[in-house]
């Protein structure tokens, strides 16, 4: 009986230092799986980076060096070339301010500084800073905001850049004949931001990992419209910090709708909101 027992216990102390072995290696296992991950994504980053700035970079130098050679002394075709560094230019600043707040987001460095807002405002802001690039580009573009609004509590300037990368994605899905709507409703207590386009809208699989960092749908639009696959992370990001959500509508063929829901700011009873 007490042999019996010794190697019961010999067999509980050896399937225990099996299970703990197993734990350590699984443990040891998962943080290189995460390191190896991370080094990934910095090399993900880092190729995107590159990629993305050589682009635009390039484009604007070869413009400038043929406007430059006094090769082309046409008006119109000089416009033509000014027109497109400008659009180059701008596609290069918000790639700039993209990569900056991805860097700052993922070093815990990206604050939000709150104050009370009127969604309509910040609404404009967005519209107004891509504006230029969408008459030049011949996109309808539309942009309006429901009258009596109530305010929210906000990052005014974080709030509108997630505008902007939602309007900058719904510029680079839709085809040749480009319609967006930027609109700014209110139901209950929430404030709604919808972008819409007439693109060509996402599969299932898709709007699953659309929000993930780098994650680019692979579709022909996709693939000639370049991009760094950080905007709708850095959305995610900015709607999370404000307390709210994202709301995704978007089928094969039938367009996209991508919707910021924040809380609105309470009225108090004496007539001041809370």
């Amino acid at each position: 009986v007490m042999a019996k027992s010794r190697r019961n216990l010999y067999l509980a102390i050896a399937t225990l230092a099996l299970v703990l072995i197993g734990l350590l290696a699984w443990l040891a296992a998962r943080g290189y799986l995460l390191q190896a991950r991370e080094t990934q994504l910095r090399n993900d980053f880092l190729s995107t980076v590159s990629h993305e700035l050589r682009t635009p970079l390039t484009s604007t130098r070869m413009l400038v060096d043929t406007l430059a050679s006094g090769q082309y002394r046409d008006p119109e075709r000089t416009k033509k070339y000014l027109d497109v560094i400008a659009q180059e230019n701008a596609r290069l600043s918000h790639l700039v301010e993209t990569f900056l707040t991805y860097s700052r987001m993922e070093r815990g460095k990206l604050k939000f500084d709150f104050h009370h807002c009127a969604p309509a405002e910040v609404a404009a802001a967005a519209a107004a800073a891509v504006r230029e690039r969408f008459v030049a580009a011949g996109v309808d573009f539309a942009h309006e905001a429901d009258a009596d609004l109530p305010p929210v509590d906000a990052d005014a300037e974080t709030l509108s850049t997630a505008l902007i990368n939602l309007l900058d994605n719904a510029f680079k899905y839709t085809g040749a004949d480009k319609q967006i709507r930027l609109a700014v409703t209110s139901r209950g207590d929430e404030v709604r931001f919808c972008v819409a386009d007439n693109g060509e809208g996402l599969s299932a699989r898709d709007r699953r990992r659309v929000l993930e960092r780098f994650y680019r749908a692979d579709s022909e639009l996709a693939r000639a419209s370049g991009g760094s696959g950080l905007g709708l992370s850095i959305v995610s990001f900015i709607v999370d910090g404000h307390g709210g959500t994202l709301e995704i509508d978007s089928m094969p063929g039938e367009g996209s709708r991508f919707t910021i829901v924040i809380p609105a700011l309470k009225p108090q009873s004496d007539g001041h909101q809370a």
